[in-house]
């Protein structure tokens, strides 16, 4: 997978949609789509989607590495926990 797969998977295994998270870093949904679509997306902008949709910037870059680990997901409306 590319890293823009990646993100867009993080994003959607956290609970959220690109609109909600581009509405948490006070961006319009097309500039937040143009930003992980980018193959010159920096570190900083990696950084600040993770924290967003509260993960670890390796989850975006190496998915495998995560997947087994022990996190715990919360469903960022009703609190439960996902999975």
């Amino acid at each position: 997978m590319d890293l823009s797969a990646n993100i867009k998977q993080a994003i959607k295994a956290h609970g959220y949609t690109n609109s909600e998270v581009a509405h948490k870093l006070g961006m319009q949904q097309p500039n937040f789509s143009r930003l992980i679509n980018s193959p010159n997306i920096r570190v900083s902008d990696l950084e600040k989607i993770a924290e967003a949709i509260g993960c670890h910037i390796g989850e975006m870059v190496d998915p495998s590495a995560y997947q087994d680990a022990d996190v715990q997901r919360f469903c960022p409306y009703c609190g439960k926990k996902i999975r």
